[in-house]
């Protein structure tokens, strides 16, 4: 018989019907003001009320974030495939003289056509998801970095954040 604590029954139900209502909340017709446009230049005499919102703040702080989570992905795409198929080239026959170890190399005689298959298995794994993990972040790092700090830098000049950020030439 299944035991279910009182506690148990009771987040789930509280999950539950947290999850029906934002159904609701959100399905329900709401009118929103048309969008206010952002000003690009404060102007000293008019500077509180040409402060941008916090909704303006969120949304492009959210783009921003989105902009670099981007560009990382499309940069690291190239080197994950290929680093992780150089990685599997190089660890299967890694693998297959190791009989599976990857560190040790085993004598021919003790050598076995299953140990030649399942090492080759076992270094193609290793080799490709090693080399799929480092591909990605040479290729990665690079316009992460340049995207981040020129969103940064846009994030400045609209006034959400405080400082520039210098961008490394």
């Amino acid at each position: 018989m299944n035991n279910i604590s009182r506690a148990t029954a009771l987040a789930t139900m509280a999950l539950a019907a947290t999850a029906a209502t934002a159904g609701v909340a959100a399905a329900a017709p709401t009118e929103s003001p048309a969008p206010a446009a952002v000003p690009t230049a404060v102007d000293s005499t008019n500077a509180q009320s040409a402060a941008p919102s916090d909704l303006d703040r969120s949304a492009a702080i959210d783009n921003a974030v989105g902009a670099v989570s981007n560009a990382f992905n499309n940069g690291a795409n190239d080197g994950k495939l290929f680093g992780g198929a150089l990685g599997a080239a190089v660890g299967c026959p890694i693998g297959a003289i190791t009989g599976g170890t990857l560190t040790v190399l085993v004598s021919a005689g003790t050598l076995t056509p299953v140990g030649v298959v399942g090492g080759c298995l076992l270094g193609g794994v290793t080799g490709g998801g090693l080399g799929t993990l480092v591909g990605g972040a040479i290729t990665g790092i690079p316009p992460l970095i340049g995207t981040a700090t020129d969103q940064y830098n846009q994030l400045h000049a609209k006034g959400f954040v405080s400082a520039p950020f210098v961008a490394a030439q």
